[in-house]
C-alpha cells in the first residue's frame, strides 16, 4: 500500500520514478542497515522509512 502512495506522491510533483525496491538490506562493515522502500530515477535516490503498516483485523486477532 506505502509502494503505490510514493509513486503516486513522487509523480504528481513532477519527479520520474524508475524503479522501487522494497526491503532493501546492506552491510558496510559493523554496520547494517534496512531500507523499507528505496525509490530511484536517473539522477536521485530516496530512501523512505515505513514507521507503521497497515493490517486487516483479522490480522491483528491471528496475532493474539
Amino acid at each position: 500500500m506505502v509502494r503505490p502512495a510514493a509513486v503516486r506522491w513522487f509523480r504528481e510533483r513532477g519527479i520520474d520514478v524508475h524503479e522501487v525496491h522494497r526491503d532493501v538490506e546492506t552491510e558496510r562493515g559493523e554496520l547494517e542497515m534496512e531500507i523499507d522502500l528505496l525509490v530511484v530515477n536517473d539522477t536521485d535516490i530516496v530512501a523512505i522509512e515505513v514507521k507503521s503498516k497497515l493490517t486487516t483485523k483479522w490480522d491483528w486477532v491471528k496475532s493474539k
